[in-house]
């Protein structure tokens, strides 16, 4: 989904909150939201350049934790993603059939996905990478 204006608000919002945000994260945050839908696509965007953001608007569904209980015990990844399923999963439940605005940001090669109550702009769940 593309970022609207009032996504992209409470996106910046959310990432204001985190205090650990890596630096290009920031710097994303600090753009107004015409300057965002102006960067790259991530397609061609080259290292080290900060690509287009997105966003989606989801309402979290049992059956997504039944498939995250299930990653989570086969391990296709190794342990060490098994227990960044492990921290989804315990923050994402209490927001079963619940709307969450996921986000994803691009400095390649860098991303950060968000998870995002939209009524607060509260930070659920975070994923650096």
């Amino acid at each position: 989904m593309i970022m609207t204006p009032e996504l992209w608000n409470i996106s910046v919002t959310a990432i204001q909150s985190i205090a650990e945000a890596p630096v290009w994260l920031k710097r994303q945050a600090q753009l107004n939201y015409e300057d965002a839908l102006g960067l790259p696509s991530v397609e061609v965007a080259g290292d080290g350049v900060d690509a287009i953001p997105s966003a989606e608007e989801r309402i979290v569904k049992p059956d997504y934790f039944d498939f995250l209980r299930e990653q989570i015990r086969l391990e296709p990844r190794g342990p060490e993603w098994g227990q960044v399923l492990k921290k989804r999963l315990a923050d994402l439940e209490p927001f079963v059939d619940k709307k969450l605005i996921r986000v994803m940001f691009h400095s390649k090669p860098h991303v950060a996905i968000l998870e995002v109550n939209p009524e607060t702009s509260e930070v659920i769940h975070i994923e650096l990478d």
